[in-house]
This record gives C-alpha cells, structure tokens and sequence, in this order.
C-alpha cells in the first residue's frame, strides 16, 4: 500500500487437479469423430509471473507469462470412427500430456478488495495422445491391440484473457481467468500473498 511503488513482480506456483475434454471435430464432414473427457481427475503443476504496473489507485497494467502440464488417463471415451467388432468386447483408455505456454497482457481495474482483468491471450499447446483399443472375442479369448499416436496441431495462437481476483485478507486472494478463443481454459484458484 506505498503510493510510491509503481511495479510489482509477482511469482506464481500452480499445484492442483486439471480436467481435459478433448474433442476431434472432422471439418471435412462436419461431425464429431472422437470425445476425450478426464473430469477433474488429472495432476497438474505451473509456473509463471506477473509483472504490473500501478498507474493509480485504480487502474493498472500486468504482462503474465506461465506454464503448465498435466498428465491424464481417461477412460471415459466415445469413438464414433472404429465400432467394435462384432463378437468381441472392448476396451478404450487413452493417456496424455499436455504442456500448455500462456502469456496474457491484461489492464486491470481495482474496486476495495476486487480487481477485474481484461485483455489478449497468447498461447501455445503441445499435447501427445496414446489412445488404446484392446478387443476380446467373446468365444475364443483372442485379443487384438489397435494404438494410436497422436500430437496437437494448434492453429489459432491469440484469444481473448479475463479475470477476476477478490482480496479476503492480506495474506489470502481468490482468483478465476479464463481463456476465451477457439480454445477454453479456465482455472481458479487461491493466492496466499506472502
């Protein structure tokens, strides 16, 4: 609360659970092929920086470069391209990893303990995707083993960043951002101040 300090530099450490919904959209034909849903069961950690300046008591201006990964294991999967054989029973899992780079420009508005952020996103996301099909034969006990690799081509890099953070006490703010573009994210979460 010193009138004279202008800057902050802030340091961000993100430790939770992420949730991964994963859809493969055919443009060609203009319908969903393959839905990747984890819930809110995936570890994840990041890091990142908010780097600000307070030009009154109001108004302010944050560049927010971070990183985050997230590993998954779903077996919650609607394959609408590979019907199960007839005969045989199935089972589905896919496992994944994504790294996802984020850096956000955001003018921020602060009312008593509330600050409002809006802004551009610019983000990129790499992702690899191992999806396992395992087919039983209900007769004879034979298996057959399909697998699938595959990586995240993002084609958009730009969306559009808002958030909002409520100051409780000194030592504890609550957060939420979004991400709003071609793609979603969306995190929330708590900030101890120290």
């Amino acid at each position: 609360d010193n009138p004279d300090k202008h800057w902050h530099l802030k340091g961000l450490l993100n430790l939770g659970i992420a949730g991964t919904k994963v859809e493969v959209q055919n443009s060609g034909t203009d319908s969903l092929e393959y839905t990747f849903n984890s819930d809110l069961s995936n570890p994840c950690i990041g890091l990142g920086f908010d780097i600000g300046y307070q030009f009154d008591d109001h108004w302010g201006l944050s560049v927010v470069p971070r990183v985050v990964g997230s590993m998954s294991k779903v077996n919650e999967i609607t394959d609408m391209v590979n019907p199960d054989p007839i005969n045989f029973t199935s089972n589905k899992e896919e496992e994944s990893w994504i790294i996802y780079f984020r850096s956000d420009v955001l003018a921020s508005y602060t009312t008593g303990p509330v600050t409002l952020y809006l802004g551009p996103g610019f983000y990129y996301c790499w992702s690899k995707h191992e999806y396992l099909r395992e087919y039983t034969h209900v007769e004879s006990g034979d298996l057959l083993i399909e697998k699938i690799n595959s990586t995240l081509v993002p084609r958009i890099f730009i969306d559009g960043s808002l958030g909002v953070e409520w100051k409780v006490i000194d030592l504890l703010t609550l957060n939420a951002h979004a991400g709003i573009g071609k793609d979603l994210i969306v995190d929330a979460g708590i900030h101890f101040n120290f």
